[in-house]
């Protein structure tokens, strides 16, 4: 499903039969990572409300012009659109230790400040 949607959007081309399969239509420097998952998701924002090109009024809340929280997944929205609109398919990108992996540190460092007296569960 998802390499049909890509080859309507024209990143991908495909050819059927024995020799057949999926390769990319356009060359991985020319695709950013934005461009992906506008693809795939419709959207960057976490948020109907903070959505740039797919707008959506949330129901049951403030009005968007007093909502901080509207307001602050607006500044996350730009922030995670400049990151992955700058990544394109070409780059390198490092890899990260998988969540939970001891070498990474965070979960060790997360159980000590939760343990810590008047630390904020969050």
């Amino acid at each position: 499903m998802i390499l049909s949607e890509l080859t309507r959007f024209g990143l991908v081309d495909s050819q059927r039969g024995k020799d057949g399969g999926y390769w990319l239509a356009i060359a991985p420097v020319d695709i950013t990572y934005g461009d992906l998952i506008r693809l795939m998701r419709g959207s960057l924002a976490l948020v109907p409300c903070a959505s740039r090109y797919a707008h959506e009024k949330c129901k049951n809340c403030l009005a968007e012009d007093e909502c901080r929280t509207r307001a602050l997944m607006l500044q996350a929205r730009d922030a995670m659109a400049e990151l992955l609109d700058g990544i394109r398919l070409s780059d390198p990108i490092a890899l990260v230790p998988a969540a939970g992996d001891e070498t990474d540190g965070l979960p060790a460092a997360r159980e000590e400040a939760i343990d810590e007296p008047g630390a904020a569960n969050l």
